[in-house]
């Protein structure tokens, strides 16, 4: 008897010292500091309108950088900003009025600030999951682009266009602790925007239509906990 109480107390003082050897993974609470490379799909639709006298719709795929900076108010909920940017190329589309009006095979730099929160799940444990939504302020630029014709002026107008909007986000992905300050972050959103001020080479465009864009971004990254 008194050997299996012998036993039972090495095992259990055993146990509390593995325990307590045991590193305690990053928790979502406190200041977090993130960084990302991500690739990004998504549909363009343009309005027909007298200034964008374009039709159809628009596939483009892309990559740009995501940095952001965000606290944990527990270990459940994380409130963050994001700031990203990166280029996207289109391609597909029609023009209603020859070669003066067509998004097609162009380049365009798309940029984003965000505030969004974060859901995590499995408290405390080395692989965390999480789901997210954000809202956003965004920008779609293209540089010397023809935008279509005024009526009698073959030339058309041609310029550097930029598109401002807002947009909605939601999606999820995994947190992975390397270490107890450090983890790795992989995830995907999807994203919805609509894009209803515009300007050409500084000037506001009245007449130009709404554009919608919607879209998956995937990326990976890691987040770093200065504090821990």
């Amino acid at each position: 008897m008194i050997r299996l109480l012998a036993a039972a107390l090495v095992a259990s003082l055993s146990a509390s010292s593995l325990a307590a050897q045991a590193p305690t993974w990053p928790s979502p609470t406190g200041l977090q500091i993130g960084a990302d490379l991500g690739v990004t799909f998504f549909d363009l639709e343009p309005s027909a309108s007298r200034e964008c006298l374009c039709s159809g719709e628009y596939g483009g795929a892309g990559g740009g950088l995501g940095l952001t900076l965000g606290y944990g108010f527990g270990p459940l909920v994380t409130t963050y900003v994001r700031l990203s940017g990166g280029v996207v190329g289109l391609g597909g589309g029609t023009a209603t009025d020859d070669d003066y009006n067509s998004f097609a095979e162009d380049v365009v730099a798309a940029r984003a600030l965000e505030l969004g929160a974060r859901f995590h799940f499995r408290r405390g444990q080395r692989l965390r999951p999480y789901a997210a939504v954000a809202v956003s302020a965004r920008t779609l630029s293209y540089d010397d682009i023809s935008i279509g014709t005024d009526e009698g002026d073959e030339r058309g107008r041609r310029g550097d266009l930029t598109l401002a909007g807002r947009g909605l986000a939601f999606g999820g992905g995994l947190l992975y602790a390397l270490t107890p300050s450090l983890a790795l972050d992989a995830g995907f959103h999807f994203t919805g925007a609509r894009y209803g001020d515009a300007e050409l080479d500084g000037q506001p465009l009245r007449t130009l239509d709404e554009v919608e864009t919607e879209g998956w971004r995937l990326h990976v990254g890691a987040v770093f906990y200065p504090f821990r």
